[in-house]
């Protein structure tokens, strides 16, 4: 059976059965007409309450309402019950319930602080809403799943950093002992070596090739001596370098020397033009034979061994690049370990990063950032390149250390 809406709630101007959800506020509005007590007590209670008075009202007579005026008035008491009022008693409920909560929590933080002050407990709980918040040893401890989350993280990371810090200090002593070790092994080897080298060293400078003179000490352009004893007693013959008067502002070469050659190649009119000629690309096709060649070149350009000394150290320090290869790239071939090392050092690094799960792959970039790569360089004088040059330097410095296998153990027969 359909059932029929209430046929007195009808819309006496239009004739259309008025929406449910219209009906209850309809009654309420009467109801204040009818009885001016409810009036009065919208402007003390306000208005959504009133209207939740006359609703419980009309609960209370719910059955012989329904009995009077059918299924049209279940229909418009539903559509109230289920909508606005439910939607008011569910904000009236929520803000006593608030209410509660609040006067109920600003009761007990006030208890809790008398307890505590009664206590001697003098600093005030600084989460007072935070019921994880416990007072111990004299200071306050959230307990809240979430503060023992971060608080075992913390613990976690620090237990890592001091676990690796520990690897790392060991790492590097058991480095620096092993270098020590290998310093002291070639120092033995290298013993005999060094001998004989400095005997060689002190008869080279001996016959010192800038001597441009023929004496061995003091000797220069115009102290040219034909003969000087030996350290065996006799004498030694060294040839003498002509000088060649100019023409005006030309000059020829010294033959002998591919001077001559050079100069007609490039049509020069005088030696000393050879030092802007060779610092070009078409220049560069001299070579130099040895010292001895050397000397007479610088002779014919007007070059004192003072002045040769100067340009020589003023042309090193030119540039970052041409000092490195000096100072640190050359003191590799002569055999000096710190390259050796840095190899060692990242090598080590590499396949102890790789035995730790735990640990970032070492890498060149690493190296690069390492302290111990930055106190070699700093060591040596030598300005440390940004990483893109540093890394073409150490693959090649690490080729030749592989490959002449500096960095494994010599072996004593």
């Amino acid at each position: 059976m359909v059932k029929k809406p209430l046929k007195k709630l009808v819309d006496k101007k239009t004739g259309k059965v008025v929406d449910p959800k219209r009906i209850m506020p309809i009654i309420f509005n009467g109801l204040r007409r009818s009885y001016p007590a409810y009036a009065s007590m919208d402007s003390v209670m306000g208005e959504q309450f009133t209207n939740d008075v006359m609703f419980s009202k009309i609960t209370a007579n719910y059955k012989e309402l329904l009995k009077t005026h059918g299924d049209g008035f279940k229909e418009a008491y539903d559509a109230y019950k289920n909508g606005t009022g439910a939607k008011a008693r569910k904000e009236m409920a929520k803000s006593i319930k608030g209410k509660y909560l609040d006067n109920k929590q600003i009761e007990l933080n006030k208890r809790i602080d008398e307890l505590l002050k009664n206590s001697g407990v003098e600093e005030a709980n600084p989460q007072p809403k935070n019921p994880y918040m416990k007072f111990v040893d004299g200071e306050w401890i959230d307990y809240s799943p979430k503060a023992l989350a971060e608080r075992i993280k913390d613990e976690r990371d620090k237990a890592v950093k001091e676990l690796k810090d520990k690897e790392a200090k060991n790492a590097l002593k058991d480095i620096a002992e092993l270098t020590l070790r290998i310093q002291r092994s070639n120092q033995q080897l290298m013993k005999p070596f060094n001998q004989l080298k400095q005997t060689a060293d002190e008869f080279k400078r001996r016959l010192n090739p800038f001597a441009f003179g023929q004496s061995y000490t003091g000797g220069g352009l115009l102290n040219i001596k034909p003969k000087q004893p030996t350290l065996l007693g006799s004498t030694i013959q060294r040839t003498a370098i002509p000088k060649i008067k100019p023409d005006g502002s030309k000059r020829r070469a010294i033959t002998g020397t591919g001077l001559s050659s050079y100069m007609e190649r490039h049509k020069l009119t005088n030696p000393v033009d050879i030092a802007k000629t060779f610092l070009t690309k078409k220049g560069k096709d001299y070579v130099i034979t040895g010292f001895g060649n050397l000397r007479f070149l610088c002779e014919q350009m007007n070059v004192n061994p003072e002045e040769a000394l100067l340009y020589i150290c003023e042309g090193m320090t030119d540039t970052k690049a041409r000092w490195r290869n000096h100072r640190l790239d050359k003191e590799f071939w002569r055999g000096s370990q710190s390259v050796v090392n840095l190899v060692k050092y990242y090598n080590e690094q590499v396949a102890s990063s790789k035995a730790n799960p735990s640990r970032m792959t070492f890498t060149i970039k690493k190296l690069w950032n390492s302290t111990y790569c930055k106190d070699i360089f700093t060591e040596y004088g030598v300005v440390l390149p940004d990483y893109t040059q540093f890394s073409k330097w150490f693959k090649k410095m690490r080729h030749h250390v592989d490959v002449l296998k500096l960095d494994k153990p010599k072996k004593i027969n």
